[in-house]
């Protein structure tokens, strides 16, 4: 079997070259033949029918677009355009989560704006304190381990922050105090439960391992 481990064309630091390599040696233990593929390498091949196409398409990059052409192609792709789609935007995810009655913190998104427009009125903001106590999380709608979150203690800081953030996408979020710095992530493949991690940070709200979090095993209840 062969697959295709596709990545980021220009994303190329330490951290993710370590993932890419803890897969590709995942994969080869089991006997299966994973290349990697830059972006580019297959945005210049999808305009016509792909050659020798792969058994699948392990999909470690956020090109929708990209994913999509593939599964055109008849490609099975992990994870797939629609999974892509959504779990890069926080907004529709936490829209899609809501849709299907799963329980999330109380979540408020900041009214759209454009690039020149900017937030030159932070009222949204203001109203949704009236509904929520300091602290709460601040979350871009883009953005990978947790480097777009944020914790605000007050009105001051809640300021500050989006006029940082200037015209990009976010979310205001209920802060879960019993929370701080743990999360569990389960994996299901086809509907059935593979495993589970516990993360915990103890110098960080985060529990990111890339913010110095660490991993236990877990099993769900």
């Amino acid at each position: 079997m062969k697959g295709y481990l596709v990545v980021n064309n220009f994303k190329n630091d330490d951290k993710f070259n370590t993932l890419y390599n803890y897969l590709y040696n995942a994969f080869n233990k089991e006997g299966i033949i994973l290349e990697i593929k830059r972006a580019i390498d297959l945005s210049l091949e999808i305009t016509s029918p792909i050659k020798n196409k792969p058994d699948f398409v392990l999909f470690w990059d956020k090109d929708v677009y990209l994913c999509s052409c593939l599964e055109k192609q008849n490609i099975k792709t992990f994870n797939s355009a629609f999974s892509i789609f959504y779990s890069d935007n926080k907004i529709l995810m936490y829209d899609l989560l809501k849709r299907h009655n799963i329980r999330i913190p109380k979540t408020y998104f900041a009214p759209k704006t454009f690039e020149g427009l900017n937030r030159n009125n932070h009222e949204f903001a203001y109203k949704v304190m009236e509904q929520l106590s300091y602290p709460v999380i601040i979350k871009e709608a883009y953005g990978s381990f947790g480097e777009q979150v944020y914790l605000i203690n007050n009105k001051d800081e809640l300021d500050k922050k989006i006029d940082e953030l200037n015209y990009k996408d976010f979310l205001i979020q209920e802060y879960i105090s019993s929370s701080k710095g743990k999360d569990v992530r389960i994996n299901i493949v086809d509907n059935k439960y593979i495993c589970a991690i516990k993360r915990i940070n103890n110098n960080d709200f985060r529990s990111n391992i890339s913010s110095g979090g660490t991993a236990l095993n877990y099993t769900p209840s």
